[in-house]
């Protein structure tokens, strides 16, 4: 039980620390804000727009949040199943 918690906690500062990485914070500079791993769930700009329908695609994706949590919990199942086998295997 200890090793999946660990190995839980383990890929969970994976997974945020890849959304760090592949983050953009260009908001002061004309640019866009951007979280999210492997799917963008947060956009967000400070610049003036030409389009104003760029306005709607700016914002929070409640979809894709939910999309990167699934394949959060995903991997969690799999890197836990994964060292169970090899744990079993020894």
């Amino acid at each position: 039980m200890k090793t999946k918690i660990i190995l839980s906690s383990v890929v969970i500062v994976i997974f945020v620390l890849l959304t760090l990485i592949f983050s953009k914070n260009e908001a002061k500079v004309d640019g866009y804000d951007m979280y999210g791993f492997p799917f963008t769930f947060y956009k967000y700009t400070e610049g003036k727009l030409s389009n104003p329908s760029v306005y709607a695609k700016l914002g929070f994706y409640l979809k894709y949040f939910i999309y990167d949590i699934i394949i959060l919990i995903f991997s969690i199942f799999i890197v836990n199943y994964i060292a169970v086998k090899l744990l079993k295997s020894k």
